[in-house]
């Protein structure tokens, strides 16, 4: 069952490994190497995860974190979705961006 909830404090880590998984399937292979590999080392998706927190949607499946979303800016804009590429094609990403646009519908923007 596919669950939305916001993010906890304590899968931060998780959460920022499910953004690289997801960044090294999609993005990676279209930047330069030494973006990449800055990238990899540096995890951006860390201090992401930890700055935004509970804004932070998780879409759980079966108990288990299987992406992630956001409005960065808490606007009308949908900054990020990432799924882990093992739950890929099993509804995540919908639900995220689902629930999200549902919090932007509830903040007044069209």
């Amino acid at each position: 069952m596919m669950l939305v909830r916001a993010a906890l404090p304590q899968e931060a880590d998780a959460l920022a490994q499910i953004g690289l998984a997801a960044w090294r399937k999609g993005i990676k292979p279209l930047v330069p190497a030494h973006v990449a590999a800055a990238t990899e080392q540096k995890n951006p998706f860390l201090p992401f995860v930890r700055e935004l927190g509970p804004r932070i949607l998780v879409a759980e499946l079966d108990g288990e974190p299987a992406g992630l979303g956001a409005r960065e800016h808490d606007d009308d804009v949908i900054s990020d979705i990432w799924v882990a590429p093992a739950f890929e094609g099993r509804g995540a990403g919908s639900a995220l961006i689902k629930a999200l646009e549902a919090q932007i519908a509830e903040r007044g923007y069209r």
